[in-house]
């Protein structure tokens, strides 16, 4: 009997990208605008496999083509408390790990700090938990999208 290439209620990750089959018209579609745009965004129903296609599928064929530093895939969400901005320091972390010299700096501080000479490919996973995740949080939601609307 042949191995069940489901994983269950989970992603599929990028070393499962061999047992994800299926969405190749929408990945080859996200990948053309990723190449194209300078802000692609990828939105569905929760469980529709967002995830999944951008680990198993989209992310290994960038990394193969080599057009971009691929940054791990990072959340607004994580830790509960922050020095500073609680969005910008829960991205930073997961953008940049081992690096807490970074936990108060600002997006473009963080890049700076971690020079690249190919452009660089930010993937914000759950996006929407910016207005759910400590919604009262109205002035570092304003300051988490100016800064990143000065980076791009």
């Amino acid at each position: 009997m042949a191995e069940n290439p489901y994983v269950g209620p989970r992603a599929f990750t990028e070393d499962e990208s061999d047992k994800f089959h299926g969405r190749s018209t929408e990945s080859q579609e996200l990948i053309s605008l990723i190449l194209a745009r300078r802000a692609v965004l990828l939105y569905s129903q929760s469980g529709a496999g967002k995830t999944s296609l951008l680990r198993a599928s989209v992310l290994p064929e960038l990394r193969r083509r080599k057009r971009f530093e691929v940054l791990p895939i990072a959340r607004v969400t994580g830790a509960d408390q922050a020095d500073g901005n609680l969005y910008l320091a829960n991205t930073i972390a997961a953008l940049f790990p081992g690096r807490p010299e970074l936990a108060n700096a600002t997006l473009a501080e963080a890049f700076a700090a971690n020079q690249s000479t190919v452009p660089r490919l930010l993937i914000l996973d759950q996006f929407e938990e910016i207005f759910t995740f400590h919604p009262e949080l109205t002035e570092q939601r304003r300051e988490f999208f100016e800064q990143l609307g000065d980076c791009l």
